[in-house]
């Protein structure tokens, strides 16, 4: 009889310990598939809301083409050559929320831009972007630029800078090296 006893207690007691691994083994996976969602929704989150400098974005739509010019300018392998023109007088309507600019990146260029409108802050060598545009390649130019929806100026002239920064026309990538180009803004509020 106590043998019969001992079995039945044994048998109890393995039944409750494959129980307990077992709601152990739906505890642990619960946990993992709980890790998994928060990791997957912090990765979404983080790309989602991360804008890549690194690579060029979408054409300008407001990028015009411009005639070819010819061919590329002869580059060094691995290096990159580029022709603009441009003016350092931009016109700024509050009204429009546009900058009125003179820019073109001729098709003998080897790198495609993206241009960024500065205006210098109060402090000394403080700026501001107030306009940037989208990709414009080689052979195209930009005429007009949309103002930051945050930028308030007064009427008048402002000192500021127009930034180029150039990508590989192949692969998109950005390239190391940017030009600052000093221009003067004039501000207009009614026009």
């Amino acid at each position: 009889m106590k043998r019969e006893e001992t079995d039945r207690n044994e048998q109890i007691g393995k039944k409750k310990s494959r129980g307990k691994r077992q709601k152990n083994k739906i505890c642990i996976i619960v946990l993992l598939i709980i890790l998994l969602l928060g990791i997957g929704i912090l990765v979404f989150l983080y790309v989602k809301g991360h804008k890549s400098d690194d690579f060029a974005p979408k054409l300008d739509s407001t990028a015009e083409q411009m005639e070819d010019t010819g061919e590329k300018m002869d580059a060094p392998e691995g290096g990159g050559a580029v022709s603009l023109t441009y003016s350092t007088a931009v016109t700024i309507s509050m009204k429009d929320r546009t900058a009125q600019i003179l820019f073109e990146n001729p098709s003998k260029s080897t790198k495609d831009t993206v241009l960024q409108l500065t205006v210098e802050g109060q402090k000394e060598g403080q700026e501001s972007v107030i306009a940037e545009s989208e990709l414009i390649p080689a052979g195209y130019k930009l005429s007009q630029m949309e103002l930051n929806d945050d930028v308030e100026l007064k009427a008048g002239k402002y000192e500021g800078n127009l930034n180029v920064l150039y990508y590989d026309s192949e692969s998109g990538k950005k390239e190391v090296v940017d030009t600052k180009i000093p221009v003067t803004l004039t501000v207009n509020n009614g026009n």
